[in-house]
């Protein structure tokens, strides 16, 4: 990765005399294209993940930062990919309950709910999420996406197409979480990335257009603004979501 340069913002919150967080928020310039990553701790305790499904959301489609307003999320991103009619097109999981259905080939990330916070994995076909659990003992939440494209420190071969990207990223045996979201980036740039900031396992989300990722109401890709089906927004009841 050549030409490469990286700011580190250091983000240090106090309100009370009470450290709330150290951050979390690293601003990158990346063989002429941007991104921002977020990392979010998901063992937090009082870490709240929700979608537009569990907020009953009004409208099939709408600007995420439409639903970080209206559900007071710090972080909300886009998702699962969609057919032309907002229909969306991979598995989604709310509640431990099935809202679409698994696309085999395509990657999905799950959460689970635990004693402290929360635990994600990973896996290379939504269909592995339903073989795994079944119906019965799905998991919380669960978002399909498009491809895996990191795996134990093996970056999976793409072609080097370079666009908006929205893709995550596990850290910590999943508890700690990595956003992403960027312009002029191919899904190996976003592998690489990831594996530099020391993931274990990474999946790309809907790109291109639908790529956005708005924090504390304000949308991190400034000129993209288009209405999706499907966000994920994370908050906490007290201090913040990042570390």
């Amino acid at each position: 990765m050549k030409n490469r340069h990286t700011i580190y913002s250091l983000i240090i919150s106090v309100f009370a005399g009470i450290y709330l967080s150290s951050c979390a928020t690293l601003g990158s310039v990346y063989n002429q294209g941007s991104y921002t990553i977020e990392k979010v701790d998901l063992s937090l305790p009082d870490l709240q993940i929700t979608t537009n499904f569990e907020e009953d959301y009004e409208k099939r489609l709408f600007y995420p930062k439409e639903f970080a307003i209206k559900s007071g999320s710090e972080i909300v991103i886009n998702t699962t990919q969609f057919a032309k009619d907002g229909t969306p097109v991979g598995l989604i999981v709310n509640n431990g309950k099935i809202i679409y259905p698994a696309v085999e080939r395509y990657a999905g990330i799950v959460f689970f709910k635990e004693e402290t916070g929360w635990r994600a994995e990973i896996f290379d076909s939504q269909e592995e999420i339903i073989e795994k659990y079944g119906s019965n003992e799905l998991p919380v939440l669960a978002m399909g996406g498009f491809w895996t494209i990191l795996r134990d420190g093996i970056e999976y071969e793409f072609l080097d197409r370079k666009d908006y990207r929205t893709a995550v990223a596990l850290c910590d045996g999943g508890k700690t979480l990595l956003i992403l979201v960027g312009k002029k980036l191919s899904f190996g740039d976003c592998a690489e990335i990831f594996k530099e900031q020391g993931a274990d396992v990474a999946m790309e989300f809907d790109g291109g257009s639908s790529s956005q990722m708005v924090i504390n109401g304000r949308n991190v890709l400034p000129g993209v603004k288009k209405r999706v089906p499907v966000v994920m927004g994370f908050r906490r009841m007290c201090g913040r979501v990042t570390r």
